[in-house]
């Protein structure tokens, strides 16, 4: 669900990759990036640049 979250603000709002890790209750941008990988296959930064994004 917190991954569903971070792809809506990624796609919908210009928040830094270290405000949406902050808003959704991580520790650190890095431990977001390591969930949000696992979940969805790439990086937050990665998904940001994605044309099609329907992971």
């Amino acid at each position: 669900m917190k991954v569903d979250k971070a792809m809506n603000y990624i796609c919908n709002t210009e928040f830094t990759i270290t405000d949406i890790s902050s808003k959704l209750g991580f520790s650190n941008a890095q431990c977001f990036s390591t969930v949000f990988k696992k979940y969805s296959g790439v990086t937050p930064k990665e998904f940001k640049t994605l044309p099609n994004k329907d992971i």
